[in-house]
């Protein structure tokens, strides 16, 4: 079952198409020559894929790192984080950066800029780190089930899914207790990771003998 990120915004937000196209992406067309209309709506949370025809897949470039998301459907997609680059994928749009990959945005300079509130104004800018910026909040986790998109990727697992091996026990709790995200059964006795933790006995053990520690 899919899943859609919903956020909250409550800041003002900027929208943006592509360079040179009057609110149209560029080689959008599909099989019935109608262009799919494709846009980036940025904020200080994140920011929004927007399309006239249901988005398939959404990339996101978060610190260097491509983090995408598939089997997505709806005309919008929000992604939290400092996000710098998007690409949209709905109908047949394209940027050429690859298979897969939608029309490009780029986050626009000043979105959220410290420092252009106007004379007179609190300057986020000047403030000790760890205060309330919304760019240093810390990488995205989609699912919320403690790991970042990024570290799910790398791990394999599904970051639009707290529970990626539908065993009852969050991803971000399965590495923390050392048992496998990805295995419902990390210990190979016929019982969940689940039941096992609900059980008191140990998921690491095949034979469950004295509780888990």
């Amino acid at each position: 079952m899919n899943r859609r990120t919903r956020l909250t915004v409550t800041t003002a937000a900027l929208l943006i198409v592509p360079a040179g196209v009057a609110g149209a992406a560029g080689n959008s067309g599909d099989a019935n020559g109608k262009k799919a209309e494709v846009s980036a709506e940025w904020t200080c949370d994140g920011v929004t894929a927007h399309s006239t025809k249901d988005i398939s897949n959404v990339v996101v470039s978060i610190d260097g790192e491509h983090v995408k998301y598939d089997d997505l459907s709806g005309y919008s997609f929000e992604v939290a984080g400092d996000i710098e680059e998007i690409w949209i994928k709905s109908g047949s749009n394209r940027s050429g950066h690859g298979p897969g990959y939608g029309e490009h945005f780029e986050r626009p300079t000043g979105t959220c800029d410290p420092g252009t509130d106007g004379p007179g104004t609190d300057d986020p800018g000047t403030d000790d780190p760890g205060t309330d910026d919304p760019g240093t909040d810390g990488p995205a986790d989609a699912d919320g089930d403690g790991l970042s998109d990024v570290e799910e990727l790398e791990r394999g697992t599904n970051p639009l899914d707290h529970d990626s091996d539908d065993d009852g026990v969050d991803d971000g709790t399965e590495v923390t207790i050392g048992t496998d995200p990805l295995n419902p059964d990390s210990d190979g006795d016929g019982s969940s990771d689940g039941e096992e933790l609900d059980l008191g006995t140990d998921p690491l053990v095949a034979d469950g003998d004295g509780g888990f520690d």
